[in-house]
């Protein structure tokens, strides 16, 4: 396999021999206007050879803002404790690792596969009362709207995993909005999730299923970070152990020196320590 990025500007070949696929999400932080500061990703689907399927999408990566609903993972009590109990009265800034490692922040860095806690890969709702029985609750369907891609971490930023960060999901919806099932509602903040426009959604799952149908493989891969995390994965050990701790070459069909070879081909590579 050769995951050679496709920057698609080009015309869009959706032809995948092999079937396998991916999901990128580069993480920015708005520069103005009402996006300013705030945590946002450009999502891409690619096919196993690199191409782009379909056209990029934004989502919103930015999870709670309040102390008292941001929390951090207590081992001794084997619980979690918010930032307000502790007398931390101000978070930290977005973009930080330190934002994205508390529980509930904005969606933490990693490397995901995508099916987790025999959800499978994604949950689909043609309508919105099709979307209280998928999600289980009126409450679950506004908040995901009308499409979820699951996700489990294979290797997340050391914060997160020590915060025993879980349940990152990719959705649309937005629980305050009045219509959280239209096809382009507006992007809202989540509780630790990356938020998309429904529609935008539903044509991934599109494209998942595709790749599916012609490769076997039900799992796919989504990478999450900015480039400085990307090019530090193309030298990980860590998740090179974890890449055949997980079986992720018999979930998905990538190894991981495709994953390396697919990073160092984009992005220019890196040569100072990394922690990862």
């Amino acid at each position: 396999p050769n995951l050679v990025q496709f920057e698609g500007y080009g015309s869009v070949n959706r032809t995948d021999p092999r079937g396998e696929w991916f999901i990128l999400n580069r993480a920015f932080l708005g520069r103005s206007g009402q996006r300013a500061g705030q945590p946002w990703v450009v999502s891409t689907v690619h096919a196993n050879d690199g191409r782009l399927i379909g056209k990029p999408m934004i989502g919103r990566a930015e999870g709670n803002r309040s102390t008292r609903s941001l929390f951090v993972w207590d081992p001794t009590s084997g619980s979690e404790k918010s930032l307000y109990s502790l007398g931390i009265t101000t978070p930290p800034p977005h973009g930080t690792r330190a934002r994205r490692a508390l529980r509930r922040g904005d969606t933490p860095f990693g490397v995901y596969l995508t099916g987790d806690r025999g959800l499978g890969v994604y949950q689909v709702a043609q309508t919105p009362a099709d979307a209280v029985s998928v999600f289980g609750s009126t409450k679950s369907a506004r908040a995901f709207g009308l499409a979820k891609i699951n996700l489990h971490p294979i290797l997340m930023e050391g914060g997160a995993e020590r915060n025993w960060r879980n349940l990152i999901r990719l959705h649309g919806g937005g629980s305050r909005l009045s219509n959280p099932f239209a096809p382009r509602q507006a992007l809202t903040a989540t509780a630790g999730c990356s938020r998309f426009c429904n529609a935008d959604l539903l044509a991934v799952v599109d494209y998942i299923r595709e790749g599916q149908q012609r490769d076997g493989h039900t799992n796919g891969l989504a990478l999450i970070g900015d480039r400085d995390f990307l090019v530090a994965m193309s030298g990980s050990q860590r998740l090179k152990r974890r890449w055949r701790r997980f079986g992720v070459y018999r979930a998905t069909g990538l190894h991981y020196v495709d994953l390396v070879r697919f990073i160092l081909l984009n992005y220019k590579y890196r040569t100072e320590p990394s922690e990862y």
